[in-house]
Order: C-alpha cells, then sequence, then structure tokens
C-alpha cells in the first residue's frame, strides 16, 4: 500500500509541478517559486485520503499486539510516556473515530498555516529591507572580489536590454492595434 501511494504522490508531485504552476499563475497569480502546493501540498493530500481510507477499518481486535495495559511496559521503549495506541489513537474501539480525526487533522493543519502565513506576512510588510534594486546583489551582504562589480554591470547591461526588447514589443504592439 506505501509503495502505491508514494508512487501515486510521485507522480503528482511532477505532474503538478509542471501544469498546477502554471496554471496558478495564469489564473489566480500566484507565483509557486520554490514548489510548496505541488512538491509538498499535493503529495500530502493523496496520503492523507489514503490514511484515511487505511485507518477507517482499524478498531478493537484489529490493534495488535500494544492494545491493552498489559503492553504498557513494552510501550514505553517505543512511545516514552507509556500511553496506548488506543490512546494515542482517541478512542481506536472500532467506532471510526480515528478515520474521522485523520480526516479533520489536514483542514485544521491548512488552517493553522494559513493563519501563520498570513501572520508572516503581514509582519515582513512592516519590516523595511534593503531596496529591491540591492537584494540582487551580494555584495551588500558579503565580502567579494574585485571583479565582481564587472559582473554587476553585465548583468544590469542584460536587464536593460531585455527592458528595451519588451518596450519595442509594446510599441509594435500599439502600432499594430492602431493600425488595425
Amino acid at each position: 500500500g506505501g509503495v502505491v501511494v508514494g508512487f501515486l504522490g510521485g507522480g503528482a508531485c511532477s505532474t503538478c509541478h509542471h501544469y498546477l504552476r502554471r496554471w496558478l499563475e495564469q489564473k489566480f497569480m500566484i507565483t509557486d517559486t520554490v514548489g510548496v502546493v505541488s512538491l509538498h501540498f499535493v503529495p500530502a493530500t493523496i496520503a492523507w485520503a489514503a490514511g484515511i481510507v487505511k485507518i477507517a477499518p482499524y478498531g478493537g481486535p484489529e490493534r495488535g499486539k500494544w492494545a491493552g495495559l498489559d503492553a504498557a511496559a513494552a510501550q514505553t521503549r517505543t512511545l516514552p510516556f507509556g500511553l496506548e495506541y488506543s490512546v494515542v489513537f482517541m478512542h481506536g474501539e472500532g467506532t471510526g473515530d480515528t478515520a474521522k480525526y485523520q480526516a479533520i487533522l489536514m483542514p485544521v493543519c491548512m488552517c493553522v498555516g494559513l493563519a501563520g502565513g498570513a501572520l508572516t506576512g503581514a509582519i515582513m510588510k512592516k519590516i523595511k529591507g534593503p531596496s529591491v534594486a540591492r537584494t540582487f546583489s551580494d555584495s551588500i551582504f558579503w565580502k567579494v572580489p574585485e571583479d565582481f562589480k564587472l559582473t554587476e554591470d553585465i548583468q544590469k547591461s542584460d536587464e536593460r536590454a531585455a527592458q528595451m526588447k519588451q518596450q519595442k514589443k509594446r510599441r509594435d504592439e500599439r502600432m499594430m492595434q492602431g493600425a488595425v
């Protein structure tokens, strides 16, 4: 089961990194620069759903060798506080409670993560950092070689050339619209 879930997660990860990233950029103007959605969220969602499906039928007799108070001494080697797995899995008496808690787990984690991200974003907006132009230079943070300035100048001239090319393209598009 785990190999299949891993295979599905890996396939979804690769596919989403290619297609979902572009769709998010086009539809919502969200740039997923490090692949958080495609590389983490999508495979985690697949594993979460598989976990719910796998745990749903388990209960009383299926709890295995760790069930009951007679296994508490052995459990302390695995679980440092001597908790039974039935306690850890919250009412694992075969009533399906574990699957319900598993189903609630991801939305709760998403809410906590989104709230934390929103708070961090709000704090970061208040912090004044270096200007955007200076953030693309290592020289404000590190000691750099003498010829580093030459590298920066080459990059700036490449950026200027790209800007001029873009301006020319816009001008040509405007001229074409005017001719139509």
